[in-house]
């Protein structure tokens, strides 16, 4: 009860430091996202989606705020949304590996592993002695082998 009253109050002051065009708009609007998100815990909530979009276009398209709103599209089953986001992301940021990492893990997840290896290669260009990155694309070709 008492972290619902913390994030209803936290919620009620970021959204007056949006409506008194607040600088930082973007942030404030991607906090009320995960904050609704905490709150709704399992549940999909449009106002997770309202709130991640807000921080998106106050921002212009931060990679960021893309990114989070795939990753709560991808934890709610929404695959392709994601998807899309992390396309999204991974275009607004092309040297940031960690979006080309979670969009192979998508790919991966839905069994397109050509894919899914390309965005490991290519968040290994990037960052080459990465052991995460190289143990997802060893997995990823594992699979292709198999096929």
């Amino acid at each position: 009860a008492d972290y619902a009253i913390q994030s209803d109050e936290a919620i009620y002051w970021l959204q007056r430091a949006v409506d008194a065009g607040a600088q930082y708009a973007d942030h404030a609007h991607n906090f009320m996202a995960v904050l609704h998100s905490m709150r709704a815990q399992h549940e999909f909530s449009q106002r997770v989606v309202f709130h991640f979009q807000k921080a998106i276009e106050a921002s212009g398209g931060d990679a960021r705020f893309l990114h989070n709103l795939g990753n709560y599209l991808w934890q709610h089953g929404d695959a392709y949304g994601a998807l899309e986001q992390y396309r999204l992301a991974i275009r607004a940021a092309p040297g940031d590996p960690e979006y080309l990492s979670t969009a192979g893990q998508l790919y991966a997840s839905l069994g397109s592993f050509e894919e899914a290896e390309k965005m490991f290669t290519r968040a290994l260009e990037l960052e080459p002695t990465n052991e995460q990155f190289l143990g997802m694309r060893q997995q990823v070709r594992a699979s292709l082998a198999d096929l």
